[in-house]
C-alpha cells in the first residue's frame, strides 16, 4: 500500500513539473517572439524616419537650386530673367504653398510649383496632391510611380524687412510694400509626413534663403 501511494505521489509531482516546464518554456518563446517584433518595428520606424528626413532635406535643396540658377542668370545676363526669386513664389502672390517636383528629363531637374489646389499644408496631404510616389528608386510627385507613405509640402514665405526689422509674413504671401516693407529672403519649410498604424509623423526642415550669396 505505502509503495503504491509513492508512486501515485511521484506521478503528481511530475505532473507538476511538467507544467511549471512547459510555463517558463512558453513565457521564453512569446518573451523572444515581442523583443522580435519590438526590434523589426523598431527597424521600419528608423527606416521611415530616415528615408523621411532625406525627403525633407531634399525639399531645402530644391529651393535652394532654383536660387542659384537664378544668381546664375543674373551673372549671365540673361535679359529674360526677373528676378533673384524667380520660381520661388506664385505668380499671382496668392499661396505660400507649394510642392518640389522633380523631373529627370528636363534642366534645371527641380521646380518649385505652386500650382497645387491648398490654401495650407494639411489640404495638400488631404487632398493627396503632395503625395509622393516611388519608381526607378526616386520619389517624386509623378502619379506614374507607386503611391508611397510619404507626403511632402514645401512652404515658402516672403521675408521682408521694415525700418531695420525682419519679419517674416505667413499670413501673407508677400511684403506690403505700400507699408514700407522690402523683401529680403525667404523662409522654407519642408515638411515630410507619414502615417504608422493610426499616428501621423512629421519631419520638418527649415532654412532662410536671403538675396546675397
Amino acid at each position: 500500500m505505502l509503495s503504491k501511494r509513492i508512486l501515485k505521489n511521484n506521478k503528481g509531482q511530475n505532473l507538476i513539473e511538467l507544467v511549471v516546464a512547459i510555463s517558463i518554456i512558453l513565457i521564453g518563446v512569446v518573451s523572444t517572439l515581442v523583443l522580435t517584433m519590438a526590434t523589426i518595428r523598431g527597424g521600419k520606424a528608423s527606416e521611415m524616419q530616415t528615408i523621411a528626413s532625406n525627403l525633407a532635406r531634399e525639399g531645402i535643396e530644391a529651393a535652394k537650386q532654383q536660387r542659384y540658377n537664378n544668381w546664375l542668370r543674373i551673372e549671365s545676363n540673361d535679359l529674360s530673367f526677373i528676378d533673384w526669386d524667380d520660381g520661388l513664389y506664385s505668380i499671382d502672390n496668392s499661396s505660400n504653398i507649394a510642392r518640389a517636383d522633380f523631373n529627370p528629363a528636363s534642366s534645371p531637374n527641380w521646380e518649385i510649383n505652386f500650382a497645387v489646389d491648398a490654401s495650407a499644408s494639411d489640404i495638400c496631404i488631404s487632398n493627396e496632391e503632395c503625395l509622393l510616389y516611388f519608381q526607378n528608386g526616386i520619389y517624386s510627385h509623378n502619379s506614374s510611380g507607386v503611391p508611397s507613405s510619404f507626403y511632402r509640402v514645401i512652404t515658402i514665405n516672403p521675408i521682408c524687412i521694415k525700418s531695420g526689422i525682419e519679419i517674416i509674413r505667413t499670413d501673407s504671401a508677400q511684403c506690403i510694400i505700400s507699408d514700407g516693407e522690402e523683401k529680403i529672403g525667404l523662409q522654407v519649410i519642408s515638411d515630410v509626413r507619414w502615417r504608422i498604424r493610426n499616428s501621423w509623423n512629421s519631419v520638418v526642415f527649415e532654412d532662410h534663403l536671403y538675396n546675397w550669396k
